[in-house]
């Protein structure tokens, strides 16, 4: 009689151990890979096929829909965004290179008298790709690096590492 009021008691009020605490929760993903989540349209535990605008409701809930992905979906989204983004700004830098005059110099360790080249020893659109993402892997610049004496390289090496730092905080949450 005294075992069974004292574990009425214990059932019926908080507990402050682990180990008699209320019933696990449901788990967020299931043992075997499947994400555990519903949504309003789609009940099943897994995402429907969206088509029209209901992609626009979904996109909504962005990180709802980025947790209910593969992970292959999710992977290929990370790549992706990455790589888009050091190309994007490979292209900027060559760009820059390009109308500063800076790949016609021959030798930019002596450049003609009165040019400043913007990025050392950018002279290809494989060399700007290197120098992108070494800006934003913050690697180290070896002989490729920005001048101090050109106001468009150092503008655009601030936009691209604080972009940089945004996507990886929105990427890598």
């Amino acid at each position: 009689m005294t075992t069974k009021s004292t574990s009425s008691v214990l059932v019926g009020k908080a507990c402050s151990s682990p180990l008699l605490s209320s019933p696990p929760q449901q788990r967020l993903v299931t043992k075997d890979g499947h994400c555990a989540l519903s949504s309003p349209r789609c009940p099943s535990g897994s995402w429907c096929r969206l088509s029209g605008t209901a992609w626009l409701l979904a996109l909504q809930d962005l990180w709802g829909l980025l947790v209910g992905l593969r992970w292959r979906w999710v992977l290929l989204a990370f790549c992706t965004s990455f790589l888009t983004h050091w190309l994007l700004f490979a292209c900027l830098w060559y760009l820059l290179a390009h109308l500063n005059g800076d790949l016609a110099v021959k030798d930019h360790d002596a450049p003609p008298q009165g040019h400043v080249v913007c990025v050392k020893h950018i002279t290809s659109f494989t060399a700007a790709f290197s120098f992108s993402l070494e800006t934003q892997l913050t690697i180290g610049y070896g002989t490729m690096f920005p001048s101090g004496d050109c106001p468009s390289a150092i503008a655009l090496l601030a936009v691209q590492m604080l972009l940089g730092l945004m996507l990886e905080a929105f990427i890598t949450v």
